[in-house]
């Protein structure tokens, strides 16, 4: 058993979480998973340190799966960023199509990338992968608007891609 009181405040505030990740409710579960897949690096290694020294008997009944969290929080790099580029399967109409939005999405006239955005945000998640794989192709400066438009649909994609964009422009 964990004593808390020997706990750093992030510590704990990372060993609430796993609790969180026990709870009965399932809307709780996932609040708490999104908030440890998006963490900041250094929480991840503390992270990973208390779920594997996490007793699921101080949790709220839920069972946890330590490896496959540990493997999630684990693998976040931009292979995990950009490992969705295995493209759906559709016809060549709708990839042409998909392709077109996205190259409107760069565009200078506001109103083509407003509707554009707004057209790629019905198709779904399908749109994902060409939208990942144009954010890697596009010039620095379209690549908001390449964001923005992930975001609107898979909120989870693009916060690790603006994290990604932001540690490769602070490296060059």
């Amino acid at each position: 058993m964990t004593d808390t009181r020997k706990l750093t405040t992030k510590e704990r505030e990372i060993w609430g979480l796993l609790r969180q990740l026990t709870a009965p409710d399932g809307k709780s579960r996932a609040s708490a998973r999104q908030i440890m897949l998006n963490m900041p690096e250094a929480d991840r290694k503390t992270a990973v340190q208390l779920i594997k020294t996490f007793d699921e008997r101080q949790g709220f009944g839920y069972p946890l799966n330590k490896e496959k969290l540990i493997n999630d929080i684990s693998t976040w790099d931009a292979e995990a960023v950009f490992g969705q580029l295995n493209l759906p399967l559709i016809n060549d109409e709708e990839r042409r199509r998909i392709e077109v939005l996205i190259s409107n999405l760069q565009s200078r006239d506001g109103v083509a990338r407003a509707e554009a955005a707004n057209e790629l945000v019905k198709i779904g998640g399908r749109a994902v992968p060409f939208l990942l794989n144009g954010v890697q192709t596009a010039p620095r400066e379209r690549q908001h608007e390449i964001v923005i438009t992930l975001e609107r649909i898979n909120p989870d994609s693009a916060t690790r891609v603006k994290q990604f964009l932001a540690a490769a422009k602070w490296k060059s």
